[in-house]
């Protein structure tokens, strides 16, 4: 009898050992910052974290997408994108529907469009970093103060939190953006800034990319640029 219930015992730690490894959180992959953006199912506050196998539905508004190690990628409205992380430590975007915009290697903007995906090389040294706020940022204020200004440049639309705000100075020896207007709400300091790659624009001006051959699907992507505003 005793052999028996140590064999039941060694089995069920057995299963309780495999229950536990199946179950162990799966990893970030990158970060949504949108005004009303829908991840796994459900409406989520901007600056939520993507983990590896979620989904991330827009709806009338696009959706930044900042990926581990790499720059901010802009999915457009009512479109939907599956983000996985490989075996190789690269991270798989695969568009459902709609379309995903893109700063390409050669600094075209670019877009996958539904039912292809783009896979971003896993993390390396040397990739930019998230741009954040060095300090409180307090409701009605137009002055930032940054942890880098790499990449930002006046007349460039960003996003902080749920609010959208044009850049109208840089100052590159401080560190320090001046915005067009004043903030609604106040902001912390580690808050991450958005850069919007392209500007708003409706789903006819998403499929006339595509037809000015600016489409790349497929690609490996080892460093995508920093975003830059449309002209």
């Amino acid at each position: 009898m005793r052999r028996v219930c140590v064999a039941v015992v060694v089995l069920c730690l057995g299963i309780s050992l495999v229950a536990a490894a199946n179950s162990a959180p799966a990893p970030a992959v990158g970060q949504v910052v949108a005004q009303s953006a829908m991840l796994d199912g459900l409406l989520v506050p901007s600056g939520t974290t993507i983990m590896s196998g979620s989904v991330v539905k827009t709806q009338a508004e696009p959706a930044a997408i900042h990926v581990k190690g790499h720059t901010v990628m802009q999915l457009a409205p009512n479109s939907v994108a599956a983000f996985a992380l490989t075996p190789q430590g690269s991270v798989k975007v695969s568009v459902q529907s709609g379309q995903l915009a893109y700063a390409s290697s050669s600094g075209k903007p670019a877009l996958v469009a539904a039912n292809d995906s783009l896979v971003l090389a896993a993390q390396q040294s040397g990739q930019p970093l998230p741009v954040t706020l060095s300090r409180d940022f307090p409701a009605g204020s137009r002055e930032l103060v940054l942890n880098h200004v790499g990449g930002l440049k006046p007349g460039q639309k960003i996003r902080i939190g749920d609010e959208l705000v044009e850049i109208r100075s840089v100052d590159p020896d401080d560190n320090v953006i001046v915005l067009a207007s004043p903030t609604k709400s106040a902001h912390p300091a580690g808050s991450m800034l958005v850069p919007f790659l392209f500007k708003k624009m409706p789903v006819a001006g998403w499929l006339g990319l595509i037809g000015a051959g600016a489409l790349e699907t497929g690609l490996v992507v080892d460093d995508l640029l920093a975003a830059s505003p449309s002209k």
